[in-house]
């Protein structure tokens, strides 16, 4: 049966709270009779029972795991509750027979066929007759396509361990090679190791199960991942002990999960911080705990944990606004978020200017932020804090004691929090003498004390304040943020110095001005599509000069993607998207791969990557605002004529580096190349 990793429980046993007793495990692959699905056997699919082979205790759902190997669903892997079992018939991927201690390589070898070993990689057919009808599980690993990393992107659970010799590869590259093809792993374990561990377990183990499956453990072609009938690839684990060490970086899906880390300093770590997130609601006002009154609505209250950028755990507590009722629960949505254009253009001014930057953040911004007026919400208690005496109240009517419900203040996930938000901090904003908002963009405040300049531009909870560099600049800006944090709970966190994470990109300060780049968030999406390193040279340019054919080609042929592509390509030209803020040089290649996000095929997700490539390749070129003597604004568009649409695009810069660019296709058919250059000069405009 499976262990849960880092917890050294059975998934029962998280799942109830009750230690497993004996007789509710079975050996591994052994027959077992499955109640059919009543759906099937009413339309005569198929009989009330059917043949299976135990695959061991689901840890998704309350369940034995098994995969059909008999009847008109052969193949099919899901989880029941509802079977029996044949403890001396084991499935061999051909037939039931019964467990010998004298199996030879020979019969270990024949009785799983295309083992999967320590020198072996799946590849794409081993998921060729699964890919309609497998229900996802824990014992479930398909390989999807090859990529520009040289390897298979997998799903989450890692079905093959490195050798930690060869640095995480599975084979030692040759002189001259490629690297070999790897995948992701979450231990440090080798294949020898784990089988060493495995037949020490296994040898105090006096069922037939036990006898077999060392004598298959002892063979040297064997593995602990082997390919069933169906060549889906599953693995065991023994129930006592945790084999593969979870990573210090795990995020808990929800706060019973935080008691499954393992380490006590990290478990203790997300415990502080689920504290310091809600009862800091508490505090401040934001969730009121209190008995539920009569006849209102309760929402469900979401707990997301994440890790930031430095580290941090940190915990989030979000409404379910999604079940707020529009004109009942709330009305004003609209919340202003500076522009990316005005950083560029506010970049290029305080470069000409002469002027530092003081970049801060809010912590817990939106709670800060009173309702709408007529606004009252309710949700559930927070999970971890339910069930404690200061929390629970006794019904006066039946007696029972029950959780309190809270009272919700401006909380993340209800609709109009960031307009309150928002409106709280215009009229900060508007309270600062000689502070005015722009009228180009509401997000953007300036004011000019005699030759002192100050510019803040704010997106949601991240403020960037550009001050003159002189020491009068400085204390008129440490004057802002001291005026700021008189009208919120907890002060700004502010950061200065050269090199500042803004908006998820990098600003740093040089000699001659400011540098804008995406490095940081390209490493990210480096580690994200290439988790085992990138093996083709880099490009010269973000795209081939073949980019539009093979748009228009897959555009026209409209080819449902396979699903795994489909998400791959999609998140890769979203992510790629973002990073055009900062490197107008792939604004061209992303605007033609975004027209293929509904039905990429092989040759998008080729060129796609092939850009990501690209800027890892050129990741540390960015856009350099320096002070000139004569800054003059210049700008410039151009269209190409296709019997389709045709594209448009323009630029603007001021001095040295542009400042707004955008390349898009046209919304109509241009009937010349004088109607197509006067659309995209119009649009430009």
């Amino acid at each position: 049966t499976f262990a849960v990793r880092d917890t050294g429980k059975s998934a029962y046993e998280l799942k109830t709270g009750q230690r497993p007793k004996m007789n509710m495990f079975y050996p591994w692959a052994c027959k077992m009779i499955v109640k059919s699905p009543p759906h099937l056997v009413a339309n005569g699919v198929s009989p009330t029972g059917e043949m299976a082979a135990f695959l061991g205790i689901s840890r998704t759902s309350p369940g034995w795991k098994y995969v059909i190997t008999e009847g008109p669903r052969k193949g099919h892997i899901g989880t029941t509750t509802q079977a029996t079992f044949s403890v001396n018939e084991l499935w061999n991927g051909i037939e039931y027979r019964a467990p010998t201690s004298d199996l030879t390589p020979t019969d270990i070898e024949g009785a799983w066929p295309e083992l999967v070993t320590a020198d072996e990689m799946p590849d794409e057919s081993d998921k060729a007759t699964l890919d309609n009808n497998v229900t996802r599980g824990d014992s479930v690993f398909l390989p999807t396509t090859d990529n520009h990393a040289g390897g298979l992107t997998l799903d989450e659970e890692v079905v093959i361990m490195p050798d930690p010799a060869n640095d995480g590869n599975v084979n030692p590259p040759a002189a001259g090679a490629p690297a070999p093809r790897t995948t992701r792993s979450r231990g440090g374990v080798s294949t020898g190791e784990y089988n060493n561990m495995l037949n020490a377990r296994l040898a105090a183990n006096a069922t037939p199960f036990g006898i077999w499956a060392a004598a298959a453990a002892a063979s040297p072609s064997s593995s602990v991942y082997r390919n069933t009938t169906d060549q889906c690839v599953a693995y065991m684990s023994s129930v006592d002990g945790q084999i593969m060490p979870m990573p210090d970086n795990i995020v808990p899906k929800h706060y019973k999960d935080i008691a499954n880390i393992s380490d006590p300093k990290l478990r203790d770590t997300w415990y502080k911080a689920y504290d310091t997130e809600f009862l800091g609601l508490i505090q401040n006002g934001t969730l009121k705990p209190m008995r539920r009154p009569a006849k209102v609505r309760v929402l469900p209250l979401k707990e997301i944990a994440s890790r930031k950028s430095d580290g941090r755990c940190k915990w989030r507590g979000c409404v379910m606004g999604n079940l707020m009722r529009p004109g009942v629960d709330f009305t004003k949505t609209f919340a202003s978020v500076v522009r990316y254009g005005t950083t560029r253009t506010v970049l290029n001014v305080a470069a000409q200017e002469d002027m530092e930057l003081i970049t801060c953040d809010q912590p817990m911004a939106y709670t800060w932020a009173e309702r709408g007026e007529g606004e009252t919400w309710y949700c559930e208690m927070p999970k971890g804090l339910k069930g404690k005496p200061e929390y629970c109240y006794i019904d006066p009517i039946t007696g029972e004691e029950k959780d309190m419900v809270c009272e919700v203040g401006n909380l993340y996930g209800a609709p109009s929090a960031g307009n309150a938000w928002w409106n709280k901090v215009k009229s900060i904003n508007k309270a600062f003498p000689g502070l005015v908002q722009s009228e180009a963009d509401p997000s953007c405040f300036i004011l000019t004390r005699n030759s002192t300049k100050l510019i803040v531009v704010i997106y949601v909870d991240d403020f960037g304040i550009f001050h003159s560099g002189t020491t009068a600049g400085k204390a008129l800006a440490h004057e802002y943020i001291e005026h700021f944090n008189k009208h919120v709970g907890k002060p700004l966190k502010v950061h200065e110095g050269k090199v500042h994470e803004f908006l998820g990109l990098t600003i740093t300060k040089t000699q001659t001005g400011f540098k804008l780049s995406a490095s940081k968030y390209i490493d990210m999406l480096r580690a994200r599509f290439f988790p085992s390193g990138v093996t083709h040279a880099g490009y010269k340019v973000p795209a081939d000069k073949d980019l539009p054919s093979i748009v228009i080609s897959a555009a026209e042929k409209k080819t449902a993607p396979d699903p795994q592509l489909l998400q791959r390509c999609q998140c890769l030209i979203g992510s790629l998207m973002f990073a055009t803020n900062a490197r107008p040089d792939i604004q061209y290649t992303v605007s033609q791969l975004a027209r293929c996000m509904a039905w990429p095929d092989a040759n998008i997700e080729a060129a796609a990557e092939r850009c990501l490539i690209y800027l890892i390749g050129t990741q540390d070129l960015g856009l350099h605002y320096e002070r000139v003597a004569d800054p003059k604004l210049f700008g410039c568009s151009d269209a190409n004529w296709c019997t389709r649409q045709s594209t448009s695009g323009c630029a603007f810069k001021i001095g040295t580096a542009i400042i707004s660019y955008f390349s898009k296709k046209q919304g109509h058919i241009s009937l010349s190349t004088f109607e197509a250059e006067i659309s995209a000069g119009t649009l430009a405009a």
